[in-house]
């Protein structure tokens, strides 16, 4: 292996190479301390190349296996009877500390070893909070210990800061790191131990504290530990000795074996050989060798604890960093003596405290009068009597010293109860199951400010944004909140700061594993290090290890993908979560995914209304409110998040009152797909000169000028995916590109999970800064400096394209985004795109087009018809998986694989269980994928349930449509001669599906056809970015026209006046412009719906460049489908048509064009006919006669004079 040698991390003595004899890494090799067993210093060899070359190493939460470090309940033996002694992982410390050492990559061992400290109380009185206030102090406690690191009381901050002027922004990771070990090894408030088996015993801890703390040595020494604490394995009722853990992470277990162990030695040896496997270094040492001060073992001790360690030099912020802790530990600990009882929630606080380090009576007031603000603020968001602001008297703080001792006394008349505070290294996370006691009702006034003030200590951040506030306090008040704002607007603070403020876990379900990566590590930031991430990629040690600690209450964030809600053992794990333990809310991330993925191929989206609150809920407790979040979405999409996630009402939506993004600049560029490459690398050359840098400085790691950039592509493979073009990009930009995609591209060599978590990693620490990604990096990514973005190929929506653009510029300072399109083949587009165009037509034509014939659009589309393969497809497959269910028993349960087909055939039979799961045949799945197994809950599959749930189904998108489906599946089922379980569940799919197509699909393509006609026109004109973005907002935008086409949205009987008068107030060209856009917006959700196209093919009329193809397609397809799917007589259809024309007539617009555009491809029948002769004008008349002649003549060629037809 190349490269130097390196020095021990430890010891700094050579390292050597050695490899591993066990355990995950068995058979890898890495840098071992060549002064090995006295030091165990390790370090990892390079990784090998994952064609990328990855240059941080990734952190602990993103480890592929767990560390022996999973938290458990710390267990130890009190100084004396009657106390009782936990332990922590936690320090409070500035917000630019905090967010140094997750920029900085400090690595999480140095600070929890620093963050460790232990705390012995009395036990609690019979006194202590119950019920609600219980409640309370609990959720105090939580937010106090919500991570290792988190902010401090912005007061107490600048408290502390004005005592040692010191700046924590500019700290590198070696000082911090230097820093952190400095105070581990020299801590403030050492602990001592007093609590021993015997005589000998003590003696020979006596002799360890000498020697450590005469060498500073930095060991940290504890007796009676728990054994089940160091490895929960091991029997609880068993303690070791002496436990030594060091700042570098050494940790040693000694015994002090007596003439009483001579009977155990079977036992002691399994014991040992347990702790040995579990990373402990045990030295067992006989009292006749502790007598003698000699033998092998006591001469290893010795050298262990004597061994010479690097000096670090003094920090000038040590002192700060003291005080930081002291405070944190004073206010933790005050809350516990709240809780046992010793102090009072709503009284006089009288303390007393003794400190190894002075502290200033003030700072320790400011401390104390903070903890009670906190309480007393959590008081008025929960309807529970009011918790007063405290009075404080200190007793002596400050003044009465002890050396190696850190005590608060309570004060009550003339009883004292002490609170002993120690630091120490803990090996492992300390956990803290969760007390809570009865959940309160929200406070009926909740303060704007009360929210704020919490906001200020946990962010930082001064005042809500728009929307954040409503959110955060429908969220407290257990009520479900569709929140709709634009990117870069705090939709995550407003679902995490929710979870804070409420008791139990909150669950986050993430589409992609780099957002949950992106919020864990934004967490971290500030403070927040209690949440997990459980993820498909980790292993099933490392899975299993996350539900054991997520179970006891450990994690306040657990981020998952929607799939896991249908895992068994996950199931199992909530189940034994919410006997005792409230879910604090579900949010759902990107929530317009539940749409857009779920009826494509994440189905578990389309159950998450019904197995979020059947598992999340606690025994005996309400469901937890529900949050959606999304940056932009479609009615259509808006409509479908609330059927699945089951949030009902139009109060539960939040939007904001614009959407505008006025730092975005929007450019459209149009070419040929082979000129495609050429374009985008123009347009990334003029990026620097846009901002007045050269290349060089705009793609430099200099967070003052540098500038990072994402590129949208449309494959990973293929000269259009994402390795080729950062190729390409890499070149012409003499810069580093990273790629990132979801599934790995073709030929890579390496660890392909890894690499992304690199990738993403560096991205946002500025180590690279521009990306050829997939938009399986374009959901959540929080990245301040992004500057630009580009689409290289035609995004999938309106709101898509807005949401990825929008991840640029998220600090409100400028950003371009461009899209470059190509459109090859304008006929083959619009009539794939075109509404009277079938999916099966679609299909055909895809299936038809060559590689080196693709444009955009069958680029686009390639994956909407591997997701829509047509209803007689789906129908098959529906009843294929029920012929696997048979015969259907209510309640039983059935097993079923799809270990033949691969991901293709689950994704199949998952979207036909979901499809039986709304036909009540199925009422529940689960799926196993090592066993690669589904497992069904069966429901019933008798005609009127069928029916009833189709009309439930329909009724949930459309009233009128509901009842219609119900009726024609009932008319279906009387019709039919062979009256079995096996028809009926067919009809039933059928039916289902047909809706289905009519709906989803049909809107997918139409919201596809929305932006490439919004893109393609806007690129005709030199102001194209100006055009798109005053499109993609008036579409964004709601208006009255909005609330006026709902209004017919779902009326029984469609009136001609009630259309027409709509069509009447377009005055004006704007008018024409946002009635277009609310039409389109109505049509996301009712793709079929008559009076909606009839309307949008007016306003496109109305517009200042009309497109007259438009207008024709949506015309053809009102009248088809009024009649076909709406039972509209062709009478009152005709009737809409003339007088719509009429009315452009009367203003002296293109009447001629609209009825030229309705006569494309023909009339649709005699009827129509009959009334076009009979009413229009003479003027618009003419038009007919050519279309009127031919139509005629084919269907009557024996007729003389066509027109005799028709009279």
């Amino acid at each position: 292996m190349s490269g130097p040698t390196p020095n021990c991390p430890k010891c700094e003595s050579a390292m050597v190479l050695r490899t591993a004899k066990q355990g995950r890494n068995e058979g890898n090799q890495f840098w071992g301390c060549s002064t090995f067993p006295k030091c165990r210093g390790t370090k990892p060899t390079e990784r090998p190349s994952t064609g990328a070359d990855p240059k941080t190493t990734p952190p602990a939460w993103a480890e592929e296996e767990p560390n022996i470090k999973s938290p458990v309940v710390f267990a130890a033996e009190p100084s004396e009877s009657g106390y009782l002694v936990e332990a922590f992982e936690s320090v409070a410390l500035p917000a630019a500390a905090a967010a140094s050492i997750n920029r900085e990559d400090v690595l999480d061992e140095v600070v929890q070893r620093f963050t460790g400290w232990r705390l012995e109380s009395p036990l609690p009185t019979s006194s202590r909070p119950v019920d609600h206030d219980l409640t309370v102090v609990a959720l105090a406690k939580d937010l106090l210990l919500r991570g290792n690191t988190p902010l401090a009381f912005a007061e107490i901050e600048a408290a502390i800061s004005d005592r040692h002027k010191i700046d924590w922004a500019g700290l590198s990771a070696t000082e911090l790191t230097d820093l952190f070990r400095a105070l581990t090894r020299e801590p403030t408030a050492p602990h001592t131990p007093t609590v021993f088996d015997s005589q000998e015993e003590q003696a020979l801890v006596e002799w360890i504290l000498k020697e450590t703390r005469s060498n500073g040595s930095g060991w940290s020494v504890q007796t009676q530990v728990h054994v089940s604490y160091l490895d929960p394995a091991l029997p609880k009722s068993s303690r070791c000795d002496i436990l030594l853990t060091h700042p570098d992470g050494d940790r040693i277990v000694v015994e002090l074996d007596g003439r009483q162990h001579r009977d155990h030695v079977d036992a002691d040896q399994a014991r040992s050989e347990a702790l040995t496997k579990a990373g402990y270094e045990v030295i067992r040492i006989t009292t006749d060798e502790f007598r003698a001060r000699s033998g092998d073992p006591w001469d290893q001790l010795g050298e262990l604890l004597r061994r010479k360690r690097p000096d670090i030099p003094e920090s000038s912020y040590a002192n700060a960093l003291q005080e930081y802790r002291l405070i944190h530990q004073i206010q933790v600990t005050t809350v516990r003596a709240i809780r046992s009882g010793h102090l009072a929630l709503r009284g006089t606080w009288d303390i007393e405290i003794s400190s190894p380090h002075e502290l200033p009576d003030d700072l320790i007031k400011l401390a104390l009068e903070q903890t009670g603000e906190l309480l007393h603020r959590l008081s008025r968001l929960w309807d529970v009597e009011p918790i007063p602001r405290p009075k404080v008297c200190l007793k002596t703080a400050g003044k009465k010293q002890r050396k190696d001792q850190f005590c608060l006394e309570i004060i009550n008349g003339n009883s004292r109860a002490r609170f002993s505070i120690s630091d120490v290294v803990l090996p492992r996370p300390p956990l803290h199951p969760p007390s809570w006691g009865t959940q309160p009702e929200a406070s009926k006034n909740l303060e704007r400010a009360d929210g704020e003030w919490f906001l200020n200590w946990i962010y930082r951040k001064a005042s809500f944004w728009e929307g954040q506030w409503e959110c955060i306090s429908r969220a407290i008040r257990g009520e479900d909140v569709l929140v709709l704002l634009p990117t870069g607007r705090g939709k995550s603070i407003a679902f995490q700061l929710a979870a804070l403020l409420r008791p139990g876990p909150c669950f986050v379900v993430d589409p992609i594993i780099s957002l949950m990566d992106d919020q864990i590590d934004n967490l971290r930031t500030v403070g927040i290090t209690r949440s997990a991430g459980i993820q498909g990629r980790q292993s099933t040690a490392k899975q299993r290890s996350l539900l054991d600690t997520l179970v006891r209450g450990h994690y306040k964030f657990c981020f998952i993908a929607p799939e896991r809600f249908q895992n068994s053992a996950f199931r199992d794990t909530l189940r034994g979560l919410t006997v005792n333990t409230p879910v604090s809310l579900i949010a759902v991330d990107e929530a317009h995914c539940v749409s857009e993925w779920g009826h494509d191929f994440r189905t578990a989206y389309l159950n998450l209304g019904r197995t979020t609150r059947t598992f999340c809920t606690q025994v005996g407790g309400s469901p937890p409110p529900v949050i959606a979040l999304t940056g932009t979405a479609s009615r259509v999409v808006l409509k479908d998040v609330q059927r699945a996630l089951e949030i009902p009402g139009v109060d539960s939506i939040i939007t904001p009152s614009s959407f505008d993004r006025p730092e975005l600049t929007f450019g459209v560029v149009t070419c040929r797909s082979d000129e495609k490459k050429a374009r985008l690398l123009g347009i990334l050359d003029g990026i620097p000169q846009r901002f007045g840098l050269t290349p060089s400085s705009f793609f430099s790691r200099d967070l003052r000028t540098g500038g990072a950039g994402l590129v949208f592509c449309p494959h990973v493979n293929g000269k259009f995916g994402v390795v080729e073009i950062a190729a390409s990009m890499s070149t012409s930009l003499n810069t580093e590109v990273e790629v990132y995609s979801g599934s790995m591209p073709r030929n890579w060599n390496g660890d392909w999970e890894q690499h992304k978590v690199h990738t993403q990693r560096d991205f946002k620490r500025n180590r690279t800064n521009v990306l050829a990604c997939t938009s399986a990096f374009g959901m959540g990514i929080d990245k301040s400096n992004i500057r630009f973005t580009a689409h290289y190929g035609l995004p999938k929506t309106v709101e898509s394209f807005y949401q990825e653009a929008g991840r640029a510029g998220r600090d409100q300072e400028p950003a371009y985004c461009d899209i470059i399109l190509s459109v090859d083949d304008p006929e083959r587009a619009r009539h794939l795109l075109d509404p009277n165009t079938t999916i099966e037509e679609v299909g055909k034509v895809m299936k038809a087009v060559q590689w080196d014939d693709e444009d955009d659009v069958t680029r686009a589309l390639w994956f909407h018809t591997n997701a829509f393969q047509g209803v007689e497809q789906d129908v098959k497959n529906v009843e294929a998986v029920y012929s696997k269910l048979t015969p259907i028993r209510p309640h039983w349960k059935k097993a079923f694989s799809w270990s033949s087909g691969g991901a293709n055939m689950r994704a199949a039979y998952e979207k036909a269980l979901h499809h039986l799961v709304i036909l009540g045949v199925v009422k529940d799945y689960t799926v196993n994928f090592a066993q690669r197994e589904f497992e069904a809950e069966l429901g019933e599959a008798e005609a009127d349930t069928l029916g009833s749930a189709l009309g439930r189904y329909g009724r949930s998108y459309q009233a009128r449509r509901g009842i219609r489906l119900e009726n024609d599946f009932v008319e279906k089922v009387a019709g039919e001669k062979k009256d079995g379980p096996k028809q009926r569940v067919s009809l039933a799919a059928q039916s289902l599906l047909e809706f289905i197509y009519e709906t989803i699909e049909l809107a997918r393509r139409r919201a596809m056809s929305e932006i490439l006609q919004a893109t393609s026109e806007a690129a005709k004109s030199r102001k194209s970015g100006e055009l798109l973005k005053d499109r993609v907002l008036l579409y964004l935008t709601q208006t009255d026209w909005d609330v006026r086409l709902t209004e017919i949205a779902d009326v029984e009987r469609l009136e001609v006046d009630d259309v027409i008068a709509i069509a009447e107030d377009v005055v004006s060209r704007n008018h024409g412009d946002e009635l277009r856009a609310a039409s389109i917006r109505q049509l996301s959700s009712y793709p079929d719906q008559p009076a909606f196209l009839l309307l949008r093919a007016y306003a496109e009329s109305c517009v200042s460049s009309p497109d007259w193809d438009r207008v024709a397609e949506d015309l053809r397809a009102g009248v088809q489908f009024g009649r076909e799917k709406y039972g509209m007589s062709e009478s009152i259809l005709a009737t809409l048509v003339l007088e719509l024309t009429q009315l452009l007539d009367a203003r002296e617009q293109d009447a001629r064009r609209f009825v030229r555009s309705f006569l494309t491809g023909g009339l649709p029948s005699r009827i129509f006919a009959r009334e076009l002769c009979a009413r229009l004008e003479p003027n618009l008349a003419v038009e007919i006669i050519p279309a009127l002649t031919a139509g005629l003549a084919r269907e009557a060629p024996a007729q003389t004079n066509p027109f005799e037809a028709i009279t």
